[in-house]
């Protein structure tokens, strides 16, 4: 399928990212951008193995077909040549929002402690220490539920690095935007806040009566997932065998490429 735009207000968003990197702050972002929560909104994850060809373009197709225009999806999608074309065909904007790699690994576990009581995984996890769940989240996440569903290209069970190691090449993709948690959610402070609205502003050509609004109300503390740490809190989580597991297992090369502090 080919959607194309008739006019320059149209617009399809894909809010791309590894879970718990930000994901609902890039709805909230599109939400702005595009002047609405409507259905799509609400619509569960793009989620597809990039291998899976057939089955991605279904899902896409399907939600192009669904909404039409002026709408985003949240999707947590590895990168292949033949999506970012398919994506560019269609006139797709792309984000891509990445985290520090070691506060991902503590939002999960707050995430299944805290968020989903119900789960199989947070029964597992409860009769662990604090840092016996963070290994788990480094070197590779147990056989329950949600981490042995696969149905997306999230690879839970493998070490932190390999997890990664489908979603990676889209930090050097140049249809992408892409921006950093840390940065968009204002915990860099002010100046990194706004050069994050003025990137997706250039990004978009979007109106500066749309960048002021981003600017006031693109972070929304209400969300469910929201938590109000700042970023690096993961230092007062790991323990010295948390660290060295993540050095370890590769994480430190993730931690160099998207350009945070080192780990030690």
């Amino acid at each position: 399928m080919l959607w194309k735009r008739k006019n320059d207000k149209d617009l399809i968003l894909l809010c791309n990212s590894w879970p718990k990197s930000g994901t609902h702050l890039l709805l909230n972002m599109a939400s702005i951008i595009l002047k609405n929560k409507g259905e799509w909104y609400h619509d569960d994850a793009v989620k597809a193995n990039p291998q899976n060809k057939e089955l991605l373009f279904e899902i896409l197709d399907s939600r192009i077909k669904k909404h039409g225009s002026n709408f985003a999806m949240k999707g947590h999608l590895g990168y292949s040549t033949y999506l970012k074309d398919y994506l560019s065909e269609n006139n797709v904007k792309i984000f891509f929002i990445i985290r520090d790699p070691r506060d991902v690994i503590c939002s999960t576990i707050r995430w299944v402690m805290d968020l989903r009581k119900n789960w199989p995984a947070h029964s597992f996890f409860n009769n662990l220490e604090k840092e016996e769940q963070l290994s788990y989240a480094i070197n590779g996440m147990p056989d329950v539920s949600p981490f042995n569903n696969r149905d997306s290209f999230v690879l839970w069970e493998k070490p932190i690095k390999e997890r990664y190691s489908l979603i990676t090449p889209w930090v050097d993709c140049e249809e992408v935007c892409l921006l950093k948690y840390e940065e968009l959610s204002g915990n860099h402070g002010q100046e990194f806040f706004q050069k994050s609205i003025e990137k997706i502003s250039e990004f978009l050509d979007l109106e500066k009566k749309v960048s002021n609004n981003l600017f006031d109300n693109v972070i929304d503390r209400k969300s469910a997932t929201f938590h109000s740490g700042n970023s690096g809190d993961w230092i007062n989580e790991f323990t010295e065998k948390n660290i060295k597991e993540f050095i370890d297992s590769g994480g430190e090369d993730l931690v160099k490429q998207f350009n945070y502090k080192p780990s030690v």
